[in-house]
């Protein structure tokens, strides 16, 4: 008797254990969900799914948090940054197949003078303001003085649209953001749907990672951001 697994198009196909005549299915989807609980302390290189780029004293832990979570929590010195990625690039763009994230998170009073990023990006670069990110391939949230806009790019251009969300302290958000693989990109904020839909214009070009980014821009201070969970689907 073969081992069986439901594959993402819906049909039963033989995985590893099966009768070696047959073969998995050559379209599959990823489907992470992660909410932080982990027996490591912090991030510092390259630990399971998740790689650390932290500027000078900067650092990613896992708090002691109802649920788990992971804190990402800035240096005092300007433009210090915590950036948490996949270890590798591997998220392909394709204008027919679809593309989701969603993130809860809460950011410290700090953090609102600051500049996050949630979503898909290629590379870990910092600058003020996260403008060397922003200049990359990418499909996500960009947070600038707790102000939440939604973005895509490709390497040249940029497409960004408020969405009219601007955060305060020590306030849980999910922000969610689709590609339907028709066209058309989609947000929401804590599960209702926001008039934001983008018909897709500057699609990313380059192999991205999922990425949690927060950095304190010029502001010489220490900021945290508390990410609850995220969720990614890539088919």
């Amino acid at each position: 008797m073969s081992r069986t697994a439901i594959a993402s198009h819906g049909i039963a196909s033989p995985v590893i254990m099966g009768p070696r005549t047959r073969f998995m299915p050559q379209e599959r989807s990823v489907e992470v969900h992660d909410n932080f609980v982990h027996s490591a302390v912090s991030i510092t290189a390259n630990e399971g799914p998740w790689f650390a780029t932290l500027a000078n004293s900067s650092t990613a832990t896992y708090g002691d948090v109802a649920g788990g979570a992971l804190l990402l929590t800035t240096d005092t010195a300007g433009t210090d940054s915590a950036v948490v990625t996949s270890p590798g690039e591997w998220v392909s763009f394709n204008v027919s197949r679809r593309i989701a994230f969603e993130v809860t998170f809460q950011m410290d009073t700090a953090a609102l003078s600051g500049y996050q990023f949630f979503g898909f990006t290629e590379g870990v670069a910092t600058g003020v303001d996260g403008a060397t990110i922003l200049g990359l391939a990418h499909i996500g949230f960009s947070i600038v003085n707790a102000v939440v806009s939604f973005t895509f790019a490709s390497d040249a251009t940029a497409t960004t649209t408020a969405t009219g969300l601007t955060c305060v302290a020590a306030t849980d958000y999910t922000l969610s953001c689709e590609y339907d693989g028709s066209g058309t990109y989609r947000a929401w904020q804590d599960g209702t749907r926001t008039n934001l839909s983008t018909v897709a214009t500057t699609n990313p070009d380059d192999l991205m990672s999922p990425m949690m980014a927060c950095e304190n821009s010029a502001v010489a201070a220490a900021e945290v951001v508390t990410v609850k969970d995220i969720w990614y689907y890539v088919e």
